[in-house]
């Protein structure tokens, strides 16, 4: 595969370590390219895709030149000062000739013509995708060009159980559905997730599991948590925006309100929501607590007290907004936490591309609290 080429499983959102089990059923489990089938069977369009994206293969050089680029210098550079931008750009890349005899001045784009000029280039470019912040076509596979890149998780410190969706694929999906579902792979695809995380047990959380009730392959192989992703386009603003939600299930051997504090913090302890939250955050508090809203609040709720309240909270960090719900069906019980979230151009882990430009940094005040979970319930599904 060449580096202009673009391997799909290689930006793929999933929580954990490798594929979750709806993309490892279209893809199978195996980084090497050749193990991979070639082609798949995309759920969401009922049509196949290759798995690899190559850019388009160019026509062979005509022996002599066409009519256009037999015209004279002159002539051709009239032309190019009537074409607007940044299609005057697009007119020179089309061949050698006309880029020679355009000259420079074809590309002295502004720059409220750039960010269009690059998402154009883009659509021939697979592996490359259009910088918010510098206007900058990165490829995805660079390891400077966060955050075009796929989550790098190692590298960032972001938390395995985060379902990730780096700017390079949601510029992807939104230049898909720009074009009507028209051309190019269908990317709505890959943003959907399902299967199980496993969280491991801190050492010394595994008596109170233990105590809690769970049983010896729970405390050996590590705590499930089944999860369920998807996204969605809003054009409800200026901009389509690309809002995702993941739903995030953990069943329980006994009814949550009757876990002491302690057994409760061991469950959750290190599940991450998004970069900055952990799942204990996104409790019910009491308010009458002396000292709420500090962690330590988290009420004892009682059965006789009726339905545990469910329990919201928004980022202050990024653009993800919380919502914890405490189920009892038939006598199954689990906990359940979900979480909306919006593509605001950033990488969206509360970190700032030094290196090549500078990140937008995010502010929840953009939207107001409780907006990205309305934009996506009120999107279209795909």
């Amino acid at each position: 595969m060449g580096r202009q080429s673009l391997f799909l499983p290689d930006i793929l959102p999933c929580p954990g370590p490798g594929r979750c089990e709806f993309h490892t059923s279209i893809f199978g489990g195996s980084d090497d390219p050749e193990a991979v089938p070639e082609v798949y069977s995309c759920p969401r369009c009922q049509e196949e895709h290759p798995t690899t994206i190559d850019p388009p293969s160019g026509s062979p050089s005509p022996t002599c030149p066409s009519r256009l680029e037999s015209l004279p210098t002159e002539i051709l550079q009239d032309i190019g000062e009537r074409v607007p931008m940044p299609y005057r750009a697009l007119l020179a890349f089309s061949s050698r000739t006309l880029h020679h005899k355009l000259g420079k001045r074809a590309f002295d784009v502004p720059t409220r013509d750039r960010l269009l000029l690059s998402d154009l280039l883009s659509r021939n470019m697979p592996a490359y995708a259009t910088c918010w912040d510098c206007r900058t076509l990165r490829p995805y596979y660079s390891a400077l060009a966060w955050p075009l890149l796929k989550i790098h998780r190692k590298e960032r410190g972001i938390p395995s159980s985060i379902y990730g969706v780096s700017e390079f694929l949601m510029t992807k999906a939104l230049a898909y559905c720009d074009s009507q579902r028209k051309t190019g792979n269908c990317f709505m695809s890959l943003l959907t997730c399902a299967g199980t995380y496993i969280k491991p047990w801190a050492d010394n959380d595994k008596s109170y599991a233990e105590d809690a009730g769970f049983s010896k392959d729970d405390l050996q192989m590590g705590l499930q948590i089944t999860y369920e992703a998807s996204g969605r386009i809003s054009t409800k603003h200026t901009a389509d925006r690309l809002v995702t939600h993941v739903q995030y299930r953990i069943n329980l051997p006994r009814p949550w309100t009757s876990f002491a504090v302690a057994q409760r913090f061991a469950i959750l302890r290190d599940f991450y929501l998004c970069p900055h939250v952990y799942a204990s955050k996104v409790q019910y508090r009491d308010p009458h607590d002396p000292t709420f809203p500090a962690d330590s609040s988290i009420k004892h709720w009682l059965p006789h007290e009726g339905p545990v309240p469910e329990a919201t909270l928004t980022c202050s960090k990024c653009s993800a907004e919380f919502r914890s719900t405490v189920e009892d069906d038939k006598g199954h019980q689990s906990i359940t936490f979900d979480v909306w979230s919006e593509s605001n151009r950033t990488c969206n882990d509360g970190l700032t591309e030094t290196t090549f430009c500078q990140g937008t940094s995010y502010s929840n005040g953009l939207l107001g609290n409780s907006k990205i979970r309305g934009m996506f319930e009120s999107a279209p599904a795909i």
